[in-house]
């Protein structure tokens, strides 16, 4: 009889250690926890990019379908190189960028189900303003470029032409108060937590810039806001740049199943020239599960969670999770908790490594 439990154990409790060793846990979570960084990275290089404007001049033109002439509204219109800004076409077409300084910009349009000609302009500024800086739109089956931006409004930036010591090369916010800078939706606040509208005017009582992150990768994204406290100058921000905030991650992979998460970013420190933090830390807290779809056998589950946190570390953020899993179907119950070390670079890539057999090491 003792022979006969012993078999069991053996063909039951086995195939189900070996489906865990094959469900790349520590892959999976990581590649979430990467996303997350490089959002964090790019959103906090973008508030770095910031900066305010000496010149008075502008660009304008408007959009047009090819087919009936007609003007084309909500066209997001980026304008990139010396700055990277972002407006709407307004209900006439029209687009314009205020006190811009001299120098090289790209002019590219963007709408969902259009493709355009030129696709984008490449103008220099001199000591004029460049204006019918014009494209024509056409309408295609099927949409070639995507933005992740809802367009609420279309807002027009009229062009200004008094004479000023700094200028706002952003535009106007929407209803919510965001501005498109650097790629990005950021609102301003003053030390009493009001949302700043009144550009360049009330630069000088900025102490706070809010990102929204509203990014989407391959099987999941990654949405919130972080916070730089800082303030402004000609120059931009203020050095140090302190980022606070959370974002919310999710996955929903073929190979990885589901997973939703949070990452509390804690006073992460930017010096100035620098494009990664000094210091700081994230606290991690992620929840997930795959199953018979991601190659388990029928009727199994596994059910995993993550918690722990990651420290600036050189050029990367590295700590130790705990992770937890549980195999759910299994003839045998297969669960354990086990320290993960986690190292996560600036591009999202990075390593992981546990001693347990089934969870493993490697790298995302």
């Amino acid at each position: 009889m003792k022979r006969l439990w012993l078999f069991l154990i053996i063909i039951l409790y086995v195939p189900g250690i070996s489906y865990a060793q094959q469900i790349n846990l520590g892959e999976g979570v990581g590649s979430s926890i990467g996303d997350a960084t490089l959002s964090i990275v790019s959103a906090s290089e973008a508030v770095s990019n910031i900066k305010l404007t000496t010149g008075n001049y502008s660009v304008s033109g408007k959009v047009t379908d090819k087919k009936n002439n007609k003007p084309l509204a909500g066209v997001l219109v980026n304008l990139s190189d010396n700055i990277t800004t972002a407006t709407y076409t307004d209900s006439k077409g029209r687009y314009a960028f205020s006190y811009l300084d001299s120098g090289d910009y790209t002019v590219t349009p963007t709408l969902e189900g259009y493709e355009f000609k030129p696709n984008f302009r490449d103008l220099t500024i001199t000591t004029v303003d460049q204006s019918k800086v014009n494209f024509k739109a056409r309408k295609v089956k099927s949409p070639l470029l995507k933005e992740n931006v809802s367009i609420t409004s279309s807002p027009m930036l009229y062009i200004q032409k008094d004479v000023v010591t700094s200028g706002w090369p952003y535009g106007e916010p929407d209803a919510e108060g965001y501005f498109l800078m650097e790629g990005y939706k950021m609102r301003l606040y003053d030390v009493e937590d009001n949302i700043l509208t009144n550009m360049p005017d009330e630069s000088s009582a900025v102490v706070k810039i809010e990102v929204k992150v509203e990014e989407q990768y391959t099987d999941g994204s990654v949405n919130g806001s972080i916070f730089a406290d800082t303030s402004f100058s000609i120059d931009g921000p203020s050095y140090p740049l302190v980022f606070n905030g959370t974002l919310n991650l999710t996955m929903a992979s073929d190979e990885f199943g589901t997973l939703n998460g949070t990452v509390e970013i804690q006073d992460c420190v930017i010096d100035d020239g620098e494009t990664f933090f000094s210091s700081g830390s994230m606290y991690v807290t992620t929840k997930g599960s795959i199953s018979d779809a991601q190659g388990l056998p029928v009727g199994f589950t596994v059910t995993h969670s993550t918690s722990g946190t990651l420290n600036v570390t050189g050029d990367a953020f590295q700590g130790t999770l705990s992770l937890t899993y549980n195999v759910v179907g299994s003839p045998v119950p297969v669960s354990a908790t086990v320290p993960m070390t986690l190292t996560v670079n600036a591009d999202g890539h990075g390593s992981y490594s546990t001693d347990d057999p089934y969870v493993g090491s490697g790298t995302f």
